[in-house]
């Protein structure tokens, strides 16, 4: 089954390292370099066994490491609301990032200390009128239908 990133969630990966956030809760995750690398793959389309083999080659591990390190992360990835699944055969792992060092177990920090700010969702809804930050229902009348 192919993995995707989910619907309400943003992600970008730099100099190795991926931030993602969470749009509906307002958390975002930063990864270590094997679980950036993992999350290339969640971006690409790719399936467990896909990560997995772009893991073994990039670090020079055995699958009897990078599969069930890859099930554990993606697993730790589900629990957030990160990622989807569809029936979809999944592809290989694109992108470039930069070279690998030695092999860690694929981590992420989450930080909830911009919900707030995140939930104002400034990223789809800034009012040409009342700017940014205002929350939704600042924004709306006093009988709330805008």
């Amino acid at each position: 089954m192919a993995l995707h990133p989910a619907g309400h969630v943003i992600s970008q990966i730099i100099e190795g390292e991926a931030v993602v956030i969470n749009l509906d809760n307002g958390s975002y995750f930063t990864f270590n370099g094997p679980g950036s690398d993992v999350w290339a793959g969640v971006e690409s389309g790719a399936d467990l066994a896909g990560i997995s083999v772009h893991l073994q080659t990039r670090y020079g591990i055995d699958a009897e490491q990078a599969g069930p390190a890859t099930r554990r992360f993606l697993t730790a990835l589900r629990a957030e609301q990160l990622v989807t699944e569809d029936d979809e055969r999944g592809g290989s792992v694109t992108g470039e990032l930069a070279p690998a060092g030695p092999f860690d177990e694929p981590s992420m920090q989450k930080f909830d200390d911009m919900q707030d700010l995140i939930l104002l969702d400034p990223v789809h809804e800034v009012d040409d009128q009342e700017g940014w930050p205002h929350t939704r229902q600042e924004l709306l009348s006093p009988d709330g239908r805008g």
